[in-house]
């Protein structure tokens, strides 16, 4: 298959926002994220990810995929993102011996293309996936923040 044929179709990528969340509610937040890379446009393997973002404002996590399908290359990701938060409902404080906790979660696929290197034996080495999570001010968001291939990226 031509290379140029490999490249997926640049895709917008839309990520849900959760809105009308005070930051100050929050008792408990959890990230899940679990990304599957491909070749061919079939999906290949899956490495998940989870941290407690309680007192954060700021998550970075790295899925190392460097050994990920040998010899192939690598030409999308999905990202599976489930953010699990916990907040206290205050209308329910001093009416019950603990306070009760309202679950909230929300779940998003991402699909982000990766452009094939030049060599297809080399394009999968030192592949990161780096997924960055902010909590603003207003709302929790959460979205992958890039794609890179570590080996052709001197800055990272």
């Amino acid at each position: 298959m031509p290379e140029e044929d490999r490249i997926i179709p640049q895709l917008e990528v839309c990520v849900k926002q959760l809105s009308g969340l005070k930051t100050s509610k929050f008792k408990n937040l959890v990230f899940y994220a679990s990304v599957t890379v491909g070749v061919d446009s079939e999906p290949k393997e899956t490495r998940k990810s989870e941290a407690d973002g309680a007192g954060s404002a700021h998550w970075n996590q790295s899925l190392f995929f460097n050994d990920a399908i040998e010899g192939s290359a690598i030409d999308f990701a999905i990202f599976r993102i489930r953010h699990l938060s916990k907040l206290r409902r205050p209308e329910l404080v001093g009416k019950a011996k603990r306070p009760l906790k309202e679950l909230i979660m929300s779940e998003e696929d991402v699909i982000m293309p990766i452009q094939p290197a030049s060599n297809p034996r080399d394009s999968n080495k030192d592949l990161s996936v780096v997924l960055s999570f902010h909590i603003h001010n207003d709302i929790q968001t959460a979205m992958p923040q890039t794609v890179r291939q570590t080996a052709r990226d001197p800055f990272y």
